[in-house]
């Protein structure tokens, strides 16, 4: 290692320190071995402490070799990703990310192992499998049925009625003197058969519209449980791929730490650097393993989440840039889009519907029902006379509720304050939609801005590690820098990740408020 040069060089800048001689024949031996010293390190073919873990990544796949003029190919799917980053802000070109296996005990049970998965594969997954959406799937289901029980009220009903029993019949007054009862005390048997077939039946109209319009509010809801299952599953998703990426962050910045206290350890332990200096990379390298084990139970946290949203624990997560034509360019665009598509509010206004269905209903139950009725009826030994009596008819029947207590306006005026419920709550909704469709095209426009400037930041602190290590080896840099310029960089880095996720999910949160994200080509995205 290069570390192992330095340690050298130190040991013969102390020995010549060491001789007591003077003189030019002092200077010019002085000035012999710091030459060949620096030959040594120049000459050597090892890579540098920032070079041994990051000269292929961070230099980004748009560095040029200058001996075969080609483009610097990252070797690792973080490098393919944050070169991408770097280079073009976006990841243009899909790259297959393995993911660390979770921590022991972190993933319960059952839990399917895949070795591979995109975006879309998870969605769909999720929707198959999700307990929430086959919740509201049956919940929608359940009232879809009663709309048609209320329907079925507005049709034809047969009723068929048998009865048989011991009567006790007798006559009084000139009906007993002119037709005395043949059989006082009998067996006496009914039957009949009528079809009723409601005419005029306001209140059953009314009803059956309301259970209607909230059948179609329920459906309306499982559109948007499926877009908060997507949102959700995209944001692990990408959970995923930021923990990671930190991961990978944190392993190479532990390894540069990790290098520069073996060199510090062996030049203390020479004389050619403080205990204090050594202890300064320890501290260092201590933080970064600290950053690595937080990465990492970050990652095992996302994972759990994910496989609880899906079922599933991959392997491996497949990460590019996702097309969102469908996405509005600005906010009064998005809300247009809300209005018009929005599952939320399209339940809202529909409960609205069927609230005011609701209190029609009530209101038309003092109205005069009318009903057409066909009936065949059939009597044995009716009022003790002997034998059999048949009766077919057809009627127009009228019923009328003229009074129930006052109980119908109590019930109307609730109704009224649901509708008013309703419509404040629909009011409130859509203000918090607007509110947030601009925090989030603000917060879209603000990471923009910041993206572009932390990739020039990472490329400006790159070339400080690179220059610093050069400096540092010829003893032209101090310590104190290295470490500052090492420590900036991973924390640019690091922001240029998090932005990029941060990116996505904001664009994600945008798309399941315009109720776009059950109606994207998920098939193109994240594969």
């Amino acid at each position: 290692m290069i570390f192992g040069n330095f340690t050298g060089f130190s040991k013969a800048n102390r020995k010549v320190g060491d001789q007591n001689e003077s003189g030019m024949g002092h200077w010019m031996r002085l000035a012999r071995v710091v030459w060949i010293g620096l030959v040594i390190v120049a000459t050597t073919q090892v890579p540098t402490v920032w070079g041994l873990d990051m000269k292929v990544v961070a230099k980004s796949a748009a560095k040029v070799v200058a001996e075969s003029g080609n483009l610097v190919q990252a070797t690792t799917p973080a490098q393919l990703i944050l070169g991408e980053l770097l280079e073009r802000g976006t990841v243009d070109i899909p790259v297959t990310m393995p993911l660390e296996a979770p921590e022991d005990g972190a993933i319960p049970a059952p839990v399917d192992p895949i070795p591979s998965i995109t975006l879309a594969e998870a969605i769909d997954s999720t929707y198959q499998g999700s307990p929430e959406v086959g919740a509201q799937a049956a919940l929608a289901k359940a009232n879809r049925w009663i709309a048609r029980s209320s329907l079925g009220k507005l049709g034809p009903k047969l009723d068929v009625e048998y009865s048989r029993g011991r009567e006790h019949s007798s006559a009084s007054g000139d009906a007993g003197n002119v037709t005395p009862v043949v059989l006082p005390y009998h067996t006496r048997t009914d039957q009949s058969m009528v079809l009723r077939q409601p005419v005029v039946d306001l209140q059953a109209v009314a009803a059956w519209k309301r259970d209607d319009r909230l059948a179609d509010a329920e459906h309306s809801k499982l559109s948007q449980t499926r877009a908060n299952v997507a949102f959700d599953v995209s944001s692990a998703y990408y959970d995923l791929v930021q923990y990671q990426l930190l991961v990978v962050l944190a392993k190479e910045q532990f390894s540069r730490t990790g290098n520069l206290l073996n060199y510090m350890t062996r030049r203390a332990a020479g004389g050619g650097a403080t205990v204090a200096d050594r202890e300064r990379v320890r501290a260092a390298s201590l933080n970064a393993n600290r950053d690595l084990l937080d990465a990492r139970s970050q990652l095992s946290h996302a994972q759990m989440t994910f496989a609880r949203l899906t079922g599933l624990l991959p392997g491996q997560v497949v990460v590019t840039q996702e097309s969102f034509r469908e996405m509005p360019s600005n906010p009064e665009q998005a809300m247009e889009r809300v209005l018009n598509s929005s599952p939320s509010l399209s339940a809202l206004r529909q409960q609205m519907e069927a609230a005011s269905f609701d209190r029609k209903s009530t209101q038309a139950g003092v109205l005069p029902k009318f009903e057409l009725q066909l009936g065949d009826y059939r009597s044995t030994n009716a009022s003790g006379t002997p034998g059999s009596t048949r009766d077919a008819r057809i009627m127009l029947t009228m019923r009328m509720n003229l009074f129930n207590g006052g109980s119908e306006y109590a019930v109307s005026q609730a109704q009224a304050q649901q509708q008013v419920q309703l419509r404040e709550q629909y009011e409130d909704t859509i203000r918090k939609t607007r509110e947030r469709l601009q925090t989030n095209y603000l917060n879209l426009a603000a990471i923009h801005r910041q993206a572009s400037i932390a990739r020039e930041e990472v490329q400006a602190n790159l070339s400080v590690a690179d220059a610093f290590d050069a400096q540092f080896a010829s003893a032209n840099r101090s310590l104190l820098d290295v470490l500052t310029a090492y420590e900036k960089l991973y924390a640019s880095r690091v922001s240029l990740i998090k932005l990029f996720v941060s990116e996505r999910r904001a664009v994600f949160q945008i798309l399941k408020d315009t109720g776009d994200m059950t109606t994207l080509d998920f098939a193109r995205m994240g594969s």
